[in-house]
């Protein structure tokens, strides 16, 4: 195997494991979705909703850039390129193997 296709296998295999993760937070937005409207509603007039209302807010706001953050990062992974190959193989290792 070359160092090219080892660099293609890596940043594919890396690629498909944050597309999983971010699959992964994808399927946990909707409880989190679920218990930050429970106690969004004004209705709910207990004396720590609003500490659950801003804790809810916060596992929202962190699932929604986790899920961006790993799809962005498997796109950049799968279409390689030369900033990708540097990532994983540095141009240093390159010449030793040689």
């Amino acid at each position: 195997m070359t160092p090219r296709e080892g660099v293609v296998l890596a940043s594919r295999s890396l690629s498909l494991l944050f597309m999983v993760w971010a699959f992964s937070e994808l399927t946990a937005l909707p409880g989190h979705l679920y218990s930050f409207l429970r106690y969004a509603d004004p209705v709910v007039t207990m004396a720590s909703s609003d500490h659950w209302r801003h804790y809810y807010l916060m596992m929202l706001a962190f699932n929604l850039t986790r899920i961006v953050g790993f799809g962005l990062l498997a796109m950049w992974l799968r279409e390689g390129g030369p900033e990708v190959a540097e990532l994983l193989l540095p141009a240093a290792q390159v010449e030793d193997s040689h």
